[in-house]
């Protein structure tokens, strides 16, 4: 099992494959099928299928783990509340948005009651649910869960930690898909500046950013009620810097 591990981080996924069923075969002969460590390897091996996109093994895989896991451990506890965000990925991926929300809500819910509703697991689960409306384009439903999802990492660590500048970010791509671009920009300077600081003007992903706020300004600029008031702070933002083309499709 854990060489299986080892060979799955190096990237060689079939050597991961081998070894990982040798594990299953001799769990399987010394514990049975319900057992915590059939369980997670059957969760492993529909990992690696899930990675290369063969949905259908995945997701029978993924089901055993988590049946087993509920059969040994029972329903609140934090490797089936794994299990069921790992199947609402699944089923996500498979465009099955019912079964994937029904998954997120179990997991997070789990979470809630081990960890407390403001530890970062649960953000995580929150993020995910949101962004599950994202896709369908329920942009009201995505905010209920990714601002207060923000607010729990901002309380639990730093204000450069890459975790709250990459739920920023997601906030920020979130309403700028909502066509709210207003609130777009702050969340949007704070990870340009994150980037500029931490990198420099010449990494690829500050030049993103710089460009997707050129954009954002842009945007904000062409609409209807705009009453000039950022006017100066499009000009400081870039002023000494070049102004590239936009990396963001403006047809959203």
């Amino acid at each position: 099992h854990n060489l299986g591990g080892i060979y799955e981080m190096l990237g060689d996924d079939q050597k991961a494959m081998d070894f990982l069923a040798q594990a299953l075969s001799i769990y399987m002969g010394v514990y049975g099928e319900n057992h915590s460590s059939t369980a997670s390897t059957y969760d492993q091996i529909g990992q690696i299928y899930y990675k290369h996109k063969m949905y259908d093994n995945a997701e029978s895989f993924m089901e055993k783990s988590l049946n087993i896991r509920r059969l040994c451990l029972g329903e609140c506890h934090d490797e089936v509340a794994i299990s069921y965000n790992n199947l609402a990925l699944l089923y996500q991926a498979k465009e099955n948005y019912v079964a994937a929300e029904e998954m997120f809500i179990k997991a997070m819910e789990i979470h809630k009651s081990l960890l407390g509703p403001d530890h970062p697991s649960v953000a995580t689960i929150m993020t995910n649910l949101g962004g599950l409306y994202q896709k369908r384009k329920q942009y009201d439903e995505a905010l209920e869960y990714m601002v207060p999802a923000l607010k729990i990492v901002e309380d639990a660590y730093s204000d450069d930690h890459p975790t709250v500048v990459l739920y920023r970010y997601g906030l920020a791509l979130l309403y700028y898909e909502a066509g709210e671009f207003g609130k777009a920009l702050p969340y949007l300077k704070n990870v340009y500046y994150d980037s500029l600081e931490k990198t420099g003007p010449e990494d690829r992903r500050t030049t993103y950013y710089h460009n997707f706020l050129n954009q954002l300004y842009f945007n904000i600029m062409r609409e209807e009620d705009y009453d000039g008031s950022l006017d100066e702070d499009f000009h400081s933002f870039n002023r000494n810097t070049i102004v590239t083309a936009s990396v963001v499709d403006d047809s959203q």
